[in-house]
């Protein structure tokens, strides 16, 4: 940048000049200057304001980490000496020229004062400009690593969601497979369904957030293509608050938890069971839950854990950060799979 960051805006500038015109007007009161010097004395300050930006264009010039310690203190003193050297000839020429000292005195001494005091002046201003650098540096830094870490959130979430789809269709195709020689008109109504489910997820599942009412459509179109396996084995129970379906969440979230409950539930059952769908919200949180029959006490995972719940979990903390949770559990009769995420109303339902 070319330009200091004071002098790029009509505010800054302002507020900067009135803050060194009140100084001015300090060293005329310690000083106890009359009218006439004090004319000149306040520009002069004003005008030593400006000149103590000048150490902003050195420390971009010599920053403290890339240049040997001893030159940027030694660059800034000498600047500093100078500056204030050639501030002092001025005002000695505008105060002989334009103003009278009082009787019994001369301009020396307060030329003295005011090269005493622009050395330490020019200096902190070298020591606050390197601190503000800093600043913005850290500032600039921490933007990019938030950038970085969206960027790395969004590109997860698009592998997570690029992973649903396979594993849904391969869990399909085993069912349609297992009903071709058993219930050939079975296998094929299976694989209608299967073709309206696929169109009806092609749109949404490009969404980032969809409302919770989207979401268990599509729940129930699955729901539709297993009852053909499942037949009688299957029933489903539903218990959908309507203030929680216009909630926004992520595009087949709820739907790996339904596929989850057959696989694990209803499938590993001669009799089947019972499916329940609850949707609630409660204070600032949305909360979804899937239940299912289990035969006894879960059975430890060998292996890779369960890919939906996995991929839930994961597309949760990626999305939501720590308020975002998938919680699971259950006794010997029943395994619970619970979602619980802000509540935020979607705007597609406005």
């Amino acid at each position: 940048r070319t330009v200091h960051p004071l002098l790029a805006r009509r505010d800054l500038t302002l507020a900067y000049a009135v803050l060194w015109l009140a100084l001015g007007g300090a060293l005329v009161y310690l000083e106890r200057l009359p009218a006439a010097v004090a004319s000149v004395v306040i520009p002069l300050v004003l005008a030593f304001g400006f000149i103590c930006l000048t150490p902003w264009y050195l420390c971009q010039r010599f920053p403290l980490r890339s240049t040997p310690v001893w030159r940027p203190p030694l660059v800034h003193l000498l600047v500093a000496l100078i500056s204030a050297s050639l501030w002092a000839l001025l005002a000695h020429a505008l105060l002989v020229t334009l103003a009278t000292p009082p009787p019994g005195t001369s301009f020396v001494n307060l030329e003295s004062a005011m090269f005493g005091r622009a050395v330490p002046v020019f200096l902190l201003s070298s020591v606050l400009h390197y601190l503000a650098i800093a600043v913005d540096a850290s500032r600039v830094a921490e933007m990019r690593a938030a950038t970085a870490q969206s960027l790395a959130a969004q590109a997860e979430l698009r592998a997570l969601r690029a992973q649903l789809t396979p594993h849904f269709l391969f869990n399909s195709l085993n069912s349609i497979s297992a009903l071709t020689s058993a219930d050939p008109p079975a296998a094929r109504r299976m694989c209608l369904l299967l073709g309206d489910f696929l169109r009806g997820t092609l749109h949404l599942s490009s969404l980032e957030r969809i409302p919770l009412g989207q979401e268990l459509a599509l729940v129930d179109q699955f729901l539709a293509i297993e009852q053909v396996r499942f037949g009688a084995r299957l029933t489903v129970e539903r218990s959908i608050a309507p203030e929680a379906l216009v909630i926004a969440i992520p595009p087949l979230i709820v739907q790996p938890l339904a596929e989850n409950a057959l696989r694990h539930g209803v499938a590993q059952r001669l009799d089947g069971g019972t499916v329940s769908i609850e949707a609630r919200v409660e204070g600032d949180e949305l909360v979804v839950a899937i239940e299912n029959p289990v035969d006894g006490p879960p059975r430890p995972r060998t292996g890779r854990p369960a890919v939906g719940l996995d991929n839930v979990r994961r597309r949760l903390e990626a999305g939501y950060g720590r308020v975002g949770q998938l919680r699971v559990g259950g006794d010997t009769e029943r395994f619970r799979a619970e979602i619980r995420l802000p509540a935020i109303r979607s705007k597609e339902s406005a």
